[in-house]
């Protein structure tokens, strides 16, 4: 939860701009290691939206930010476009790897969950924790395990 609220807080910070998630990765990628427990691979986590390629881990972050308090500039993606990636990687090239999906919005949509809730349950089926996350104003509001 401390590595989330990093990201978070680096999305929404008015003191140090960061461009992109990237910029983000970049910047907390000693903190991401750390948590993860990795002994210094750099993709110890999968990271959506992001240019940063790596083999499938059993964390995945799905990032859809998109509000005006946002700071970044570039790497912005809606909420449906962020559940197709969430699907894809979960049900395609990363399946039966991903132990935990957590997907954090600031703009969540339920007909879009329900649209995908049958794969979402395949999911879960095959083992995987889905957690969404709900963001106000920089801070989570409500964590849903879907």
């Amino acid at each position: 939860m401390d590595l989330l609220q990093d990201i978070i807080s680096c999305a929404f910070s008015s003191d140090r701009k960061f461009k992109s998630f990237n910029e983000i990765f970049d910047y907390l990628f000693h903190d991401i290691r750390d948590e993860m427990g990795s002994g210094g691979n750099r993709t110890s986590i999968n990271f959506y939206p992001s240019d940063h390629k790596g083999p499938c881990q059993e964390v995945a972050y799905f990032m859809s930010l998109t509000g005006k308090s946002v700071t970044l500039k570039k790497g912005k993606i809606k909420f449906p476009e962020m559940m197709k990636l969430f699907i894809q990687h979960c049900q395609g090239k990363c399946i039966n790897k991903v132990k935990h999906a957590i997907i954090v919005t600031d703009k969540h949509d339920n007909d879009e969950i329900e649209f995908w809730q049958s794969n979402i349950d395949n999911i879960k089926k095959n083992g995987v924790r889905v957690e969404l996350y709900i963001i106000v104003q920089g801070k989570v509001q409500q964590c849903i395990k879907l």
